[in-house]
């Protein structure tokens, strides 16, 4: 397994370019935009990857918006490391069966 990271949206779209991920796990607020900026552009290259937002900023409109705009999963940080990892075995498994 490899893991790449960037800090800001234009790292993750060099990022994703670079390579298409497996899956793409994005904090929701970056120091160039936001997660919801990346959702639709990695969705229109390729919607089997899973997307999961990752935000200390978290509401449940937030939460729906990131849903309704492409993301597989929503998470809240601190996230539990247990949760997460089950969150992205679902994911991965779930793209597979797409």
């Amino acid at each position: 397994m490899e893991v790449s990271s960037g800090g800001s949206c234009a790292d993750a779209e060099k990022l994703w370019r670079a390579s298409r991920p497996d899956l793409a796990i994005l904090d929701y607020v970056l120091p160039d935009g936001n997660a919801i900026d990346l959702i639709q552009k990695f969705k229109d290259s390729d919607a089997t990857v899973p997307i999961i937002i990752l935000t200390g900023h978290g509401t449940i409109d937030l939460a729906v918006n990131a849903v309704k705009s492409g993301a597989d999963n929503f998470l809240t940080k601190p996230a539990n490391p247990s949760a997460l990892l089950v969150v992205i075995e679902r994911s991965l498994e779930n793209s597979c069966n797409r």
